[in-house]
């Protein structure tokens, strides 16, 4: 059966956030295109604006990322240059890929766990 390209299981996206050692995460699943881009953006734009040390962008449980989502990544790190330390969690082909192939990686430094980024983060202090 095919699905048409509305269809709401296509442009599902979740995003949740927990603090782990002064570092915001913010969990995000499903897909990362331009229908749910602007709601990513305005997610990651209010957390930077409470200022944590650090915020971890996890894309690990992302299904698609698009154009669009690698604008969200670039901007929020843009946004967040004087307050905040902005880092993604990409691995794999749908999300990892990507974020290589269009160089957003060297912008926005990128790593394959949260745990590998906590600690490159702790280390930058």
């Amino acid at each position: 059966m095919v699905q048409p390209v509305d269809s709401p299981q296509r442009c599902a996206m979740s995003v949740s956030n927990r603090l782990v050692d002064g570092a915001l995460i913010a969990e995000v699943g499903g897909v990362v295109d331009m229908v749910t881009a602007p709601t990513l953006t305005d997610h990651l734009l209010t957390a930077v604006e409470t200022a944590p040390a650090a915020l971890v962008i996890d894309l690990t449980h992302v299904d698609f990322l698009t154009a669009a989502g690698l604008g969200v990544l670039v901007g929020t790190h843009d946004a967040a240059a004087d307050t905040t330390a902005v880092v993604v969690v990409a691995d794999g082909p749908v999300t990892h890929r990507p974020i290589v192939l269009t160089g957003v990686d060297r912008e926005v430094p990128v790593y394959a766990t949260v745990t590998v980024a906590l600690a490159a983060l702790h280390a930058d202090g």
